[in-house]
């Protein structure tokens, strides 16, 4: 392990609040303090709702209730009721039923009662404020939405008049537009944890960390998970290492000891431990062979047809255009230039698949219901992810596949967090 490459990662780290532990803990409170302030009115505004109701039990929390407690409490206590009600003209309120942890009811009023349940106190809040609308966590588009379990629902249902029952609606619009969002403050932190991500692929994809014929795809996959540990941090997902290699058939080849002439992939997924943030990048790297200075023309040509499409991808997104639009669009022109793309972008921030529209899915390329008919908006992050497919005149025709993950901000525009892979990783 290169001990002066994890020493460079904490100092970035360090710099942007996220390292140690402790520091990391203040800067997860002041992401929740602005989520809760700005984000949470914005969302019921929009989506005309005075009511939201969340509701987690211990080991069967809600999906969006990591985004609503502070970073002690990793799992709900018992059972654990949240509730925002914001009425026309007044300040959003806050409130916390059941047990919650010191640090996180320094955002909520308590309601709790002695010789009460919690849902006796959600009956009781509810009928005194009356709400027009109560949005409740259901939605067959969107699994961050659906957290209200069955069990909850009954529950919740037992504790409504008539009359407030009726007023029950689907809390899909508020939680897209919540978990949607970024804050400025997230933005920087996600600039900082996508850096540090590209920090440990140039370190696994180097010399130092491989000895060709000799090191193993897997090898490097626990090399990035060691240097994770050291760093404090987390994974969302993998990370995965395979590659492609000429002859081979197979796109992704994985447990693979590493030779001349192979060309390295990974996907990462990378996040704070009490920061809810998440990396998503892909990367390519090629494996110089013993008499070669550069990579052969058509290899390089496979990461060339890759940013092409991102970059006609990026042109295509607007502020409030679909998902399915921008996919059926940047498809079209890609495939006008000769190229055989496929895209399966998708949102990034409080999840790694977060809430917002989907540009296509691997394995159907074609406009997805209801997840692809959600709008881009101004302040969110986005996995470009995608591939292009691109014959190798070195490889005997071979085609052969660019995979490729940047993460991006839309702001008016889409632009880069922490730059893009325009030249091939060289071992």
């Amino acid at each position: 392990m290169n001990n002066k490459l994890v020493k460079a990662m904490k100092e970035k780290m360090k710099s942007a609040g996220l390292y140690l532990l402790k520091d990391q803990a203040q800067t997860a409170q002041k992401v929740l303090e602005e989520r809760l302030t700005k984000l949470v009115p914005l969302a019921m505004e929009e989506a005309h709702v005075d009511c939201w109701v969340n509701v987690s039990r211990e080991y069967c929390e809600d999906p969006v209730f990591r985004s609503l407690v502070s970073w002690d409490m990793p799992n709900a206590h018992r059972l654990n009721i949240i509730l925002f009600i914001q009425k026309e003209g007044e300040n959003l309120r806050r409130y916390a039923i059941g047990g919650f942890s010191e640090l996180s009811l320094a955002f909520y009023e308590s309601l709790n009662q002695k010789g009460k349940s919690e849902w006796d106190i959600l009956g009781d809040i509810l009928k005194k404020e009356n709400p027009s609308s109560i949005a409740i966590n259901k939605s067959s588009v969107l699994a961050i939405a659906d957290g209200l379990t069955a069990t909850m629902e009954t529950e919740l249902t037992r504790t409504l008049p008539q009359v407030l029952q009726s007023r029950l609606c689907s809390s899909e619009n508020v939680v897209v537009s919540y978990m949607q969002l970024v804050t400025d403050f997230e933005r920087k932190l996600m600039e900082t944890i996508v850096e540090v991500t590209h920090d440990m692929i140039d370190y696994a994809f180097s010399k130092e960390a491989i000895s060709v014929g000799q090191t193993t795809t897997t090898d490097l996959e626990w090399l990035i998970r060691d240097m994770m540990g050291q760093l404090e941090t987390d994974f969302w997902f993998g990370p995965d290492i395979d590659l492609q290699r000429q002859g081979s058939s197979v796109s992704r080849m994985f447990h693979e000891t590493i030779e001349y002439g192979d060309l390295l992939h990974c996907d990462i997924g990378f996040k704070p431990k009490f920061i809810n943030l998440h990396s998503d990048v892909q990367r390519l790297a090629y494996v110089l062979k013993e008499n070669e200075e550069n990579p052969p023309e058509g290899i390089v040509k496979v990461l060339k047809a890759g940013n092409t499409f991102q970059e006609i991808v990026m042109e295509a997104m607007e502020e409030g255009k679909t998902g399915n639009r921008i996919f059926l669009e940047a498809l079209e022109k890609a495939k006008k230039l000769g190229l055989k793309p496929m895209l399966y972008t998708h949102p990034l921030g409080t999840y790694g698949h977060g809430a917002g529209p989907v540009f296509g899915q691997y394995g159907k390329q074609e406009a997805i219901p209801g997840r692809g008919d959600f709008i881009v908006r101004n302040n969110t992050c986005y996995a470009l992810e995608l591939n292009c497919l691109t014959s190798v005149p070195e490889w005997d025709g071979q085609e052969v596949f660019a995979y490729l993950e940047d993460d991006i901000c839309f702001n008016k525009e889409a632009f880069f967090l922490s730059g893009r892979q325009t030249t091939l990783l060289l071992v």
